[in-house]
């Protein structure tokens, strides 16, 4: 034995104990190892590089834990869409686009990377960037579920933001005071300046006109008959977007809540007098769309092919992604799944991987177990490029096993094939047996 693979089983061991003391039992790390045999004595000369996220084929999908409320801008002025997430802990998360204006790439950035690094509004954030003040960068409002909306005002620039919480008659929303406050800005009445909508936990979307001025906004409520909202309630955790869907000079409306599907309000008013009609069925473009509970859409052009797309956060924690394949007037979405999606992946996270060829044709597959989910199979079906494509039911040879943290696998009985074990925190070891 060569003294680094003397040093590699030292740390192999060490690692035994360590497990020990975790949910993971020695016998079953060790077994892990035996099935890698070659592994021990190849890892001590490897040198491994991190890939970007979508060249991973077995990449986890963005997950921001719970409440994901996505606002798209280009903040760092390079002409593409980079994207803040809101989420239930009060934190905004950034992720940078490193792809392109037609093919995004989204990669988290952390600590001082992320402008919002220090920003923490107790609960559920829900973030949104315009230029308030007229000074050509991107300022952001965050409204939380506590109720109040802070205000950030980027004293950096259009290519590096810094952003400087402003407190009281500073923050030209300092009077709103709506629990689960969601702020989505538009000029809702063509005077050149922009007016303010707000989501709220009860159902309805509330209207502060700007009475100000382009660069020193004064917002001030609307109501009844001038709130072009009046008389329009979703039930609970309203989120609204306003955005030109037919492209007729005239903001229309999406409004996520509590249900986790998207009713679609079409302005039959004009472009100074709006006139909200709800569309239902197939006369609303995101009829199909249900992200299972409080959704909260964003839309834009996010493959540079003239029409806007449409993405939905949901209380999950991830983001759905339906594609416009129809065109700036008429649109038709479709949703895209897994690398498809740029929040997309093919795993869930907060997964235990492991791989093994378990249909002994030349490469190795993926089986991905979490606490209380069954074991799911994923198939490589291209041996000198992992492509991996998830099996279900019969296809699953551990269609059933259910609530196991770790997986390992190794010919026990040595009879040509794959046997199975199992184990997990509060769960025994288990064998499951390949027939």
């Amino acid at each position: 034995m060569t003294t680094r693979t003397h040093r590699c089983l030292t740390h192999v061991r060490a690692a035994c104990r360590s497990a020990q003391k975790h949910t993971m039992s020695t016998a079953l790390l060790s077994l892990l190892l035996l099935t890698q045999p070659v592994l021990v004595e190849a890892q001590v000369q490897a040198k491994f590089v991190e890939v970007p996220r979508l060249e991973n084929p077995l990449t986890p999908l963005i997950d921001v834990e719970r409440n994901a409320k996505p606002t798209f801008a280009d903040i760092d002025n390079d002409g593409d869409f980079d994207v803040f997430i809101g989420n239930s802990n009060g934190t905004v998360k950034y992720y940078e686009n490193t792809g392109t204006v037609n093919h995004p790439i989204f990669e988290e950035r952390t600590g001082e990377n992320n402008p919002f690094n220090y920003v923490d509004v107790e609960d559920d954030s829900s973030p949104t960037l315009v230029d308030i003040d007229n000074d050509k960068d991107l300022d952001a409002f965050i409204g939380g579920e506590r109720g109040g909306i802070r205000y950030y005002e980027n004293t950096g620039t259009v290519s590096k933001a810094t952003f400087v919480k402003r407190i009281e008659e500073k923050n030209p929303l300092n009077s709103v005071n709506e629990r689960d406050s969601i702020p989505v800005f538009v000029d809702i009445d063509s005077d050149g300046d922009l007016d303010a909508f707000i989501g709220t936990d009860d159902g309805i979307v509330k209207y502060y006109k700007n009475t100000g001025s382009v660069s020193q906004p004064i917002f001030e409520e609307r109501t009844e008959q001038e709130n072009p909202f009046n008389g329009i309630d979703v039930g609970y955790d309203t989120v609204p977007f306003l955005v030109d869907i037919d492209s007729d000079g005239d903001f229309d409306a999406f409004i996520g809540f509590s249900s986790g599907t998207v009713k679609y309000y079409e302005n039959m008013g004009t472009a100074k007098l709006a006139n909200f009609i709800e569309r239902t069925e197939q006369d609303n473009p995101l009829n199909d769309a249900n992200v299972g509970s409080v959704s909260a859409p964003a839309l834009i052009d996010i493959d540079g092919d003239s029409d806007l797309d449409a993405f939905i956060g949901a209380r999950d924690g991830t983001i759905k992604y339906y594609e416009n394949i129809g065109n700036s007037k008429e649109p038709n979405f479709v949703e895209r799944t897994n690398l498809d999606n740029p929040f997309g992946g093919l795993v869930d996270n907060d997964i235990s991987l492991t791989l093994a060829d378990i249909d002994n044709d030349g490469d190795l597959d993926a089986f991905a177990t979490q606490y209380n989910e069954a074991v799911k199979y994923y198939e490589n079906i291209n041996i000198n490029q992992p492509s991996f494509v998830e099996r279900i039911e019969q296809d699953n040879p551990l269609n059933g096993v259910n609530s196991y943290y770790f997986l390992a696998f190794i010919d026990i009985d040595a009879d040509g094939d794959l046997d199975a074990f199992l184990a997990g925190r509060m769960f025994p070891s288990k064998l499951t047996k390949l027939l």
